[in-house]
């Protein structure tokens, strides 16, 4: 998971990036309320110009990798709720991935 500064509005964008040995895929919701639309990205999110920084997630097999666009494809955008955007969207489709067992909630080790 990635954010990179905003562009036009107040937040900083969030969206999912997947790394694979050759590629680079980016999950995001683009647009703003009303407005918002799924958007899938072939590019590593470091090139941008507003690149913030990445948080790991996971790591995933590569069995599941088609399984991570069908869930990301399957997410609705929801342009009824002007609460909602680009974060919620990959927070969706994290839980969706988490439901459908393609990641694992792990907790952090204490020390």
């Amino acid at each position: 998971m990635f954010s990179i500064n905003p562009v036009t509005d107040n937040f900083q964008r969030w969206a999912l990036c997947l790394n694979a040995d050759d590629l680079d895929v980016t999950f995001e919701a683009t647009g703003s309320h009303p407005l918002f639309q799924p958007d899938v990205e072939y590019s590593r999110p470091e090139h941008s110009k507003n690149y913030v920084g990445k948080v790991f997630v996971a790591t995933i097999s590569d069995e599941d990798i088609q399984r991570v666009y069908d869930v990301s494809d399957a997410t609705p955008v929801n342009n009824r709720n002007v609460e909602w955007d680009c974060q919620d969207y990959v927070l969706d489709v994290l839980d969706r991935l988490e439901n459908e067992c393609i990641l694992s909630t792990v907790q952090p080790e204490r020390n």
